[in-house]
């Protein structure tokens, strides 16, 4: 006989700060909350699920903000906000109390995963998967891409880094993430699968400003397997992204997640 397990009850003294006629109308159903993905969808896109990504997603999205309020040249309250590689729009949703849905964007490659943000305010479009240009005219005071750099091939981060520096107005601000040393170290994710000598030869390369990069087992796409592991070397970034972005802070503190590392970029 299996047995019976109480169901979790969720701890809602979290949103005591919250005003009553607003607590109400979210409770009772006034306004509802967009849907979002099973956990299983969560785990295969994210890496995690429910409080651990929730706590992770609410650290970056507070992170953005505070970044774009020191560097900024415009309120984010007036800027067009580009979320490259929006997924299921886990991180974009958040920045719905902050702006209209005019002032929302995202993008992806994976129509797919794209279906769940059908419901949410913005903006959402398809993407190449090695984009020469994005699928829109408008142009961003503010853009985003978490954990999107850790995964493309050297090709794919090139163009995909200038169709993100077009979209920008001039002095526009985009956050992305890179990986530390540590993952290496560590042989994170699909590293795993690397010899004692493998590894000391990409933390070699690494060391010396090398693109380290292991390609997953997918088809080519312009000539280049465009996503698997990737670790993009601070040195690289300012030889390489420097003609297109002035680097503003590298290597931010950011707890939430230690095998991500947010830089901050000004498009020249």
């Amino acid at each position: 006989m299996s047995a019976f397990r109480l169901p979790v009850v969720p701890d809602l003294t979290v949103f005591r700060n919250l005003p009553d006629s607003t607590w109400a109308n979210l409770l009772l159903g006034a306004e509802s909350l967009p849907p979002y993905p099973p956990e299983q969808v969560q785990r295969d896109w994210c890496g995690n699920a429910g409080l651990p990504l929730a706590l992770q997603s609410g650290a970056f999205y507070s992170l953005v903000k505070d970044v774009y309020a020191r560097h900024a040249r415009r309120p984010l309250a007036e800027s067009r906000l580009l979320d490259f590689g929006c997924g299921w729009g886990r991180l974009i949703r958040l920045f719905a109390k902050d702006l209209p849905a005019d002032q929302i964007f995202g993008c992806d490659p994976d129509p797919k995963i794209l279906e769940w943000c059908r419901d949410l305010p913005g903006t959402f479009r398809v993407s190449d998967t090695r984009p020469h240009s994005l699928p829109f005219d408008e142009r961003f005071d503010l853009a985003f891409a978490f954990s999107v750099f850790t995964h493309l091939g050297p090709g794919t981060h090139d163009d995909a880094l200038t169709a993100v520096h077009e979209v920008l107005v001039p002095g526009g601000v985009l956050i992305l993430t890179i990986r530390p040393r540590t993952f290496l170290e560590n042989r994170g994710a699909e590293l795993s699968q690397w010899s004692d000598d493998e590894l000391r030869e990409q933390l070699r390369r690494y060391d010396g400003g090398e693109y380290v990069y292991r390609p997953y087992n997918l088809a080519p796409v312009g000539g280049e397997v465009p996503y698997g592991e990737t670790v993009v070397p601070l040195a690289y970034a300012r030889k390489h992204w420097t003609n297109r972005f002035e680097i503003l802070a590298d290597a931010a503190v950011y707890h939430a997640d230690g095998y991500q590392m947010p830089v901050v970029l000004r498009r020249r």
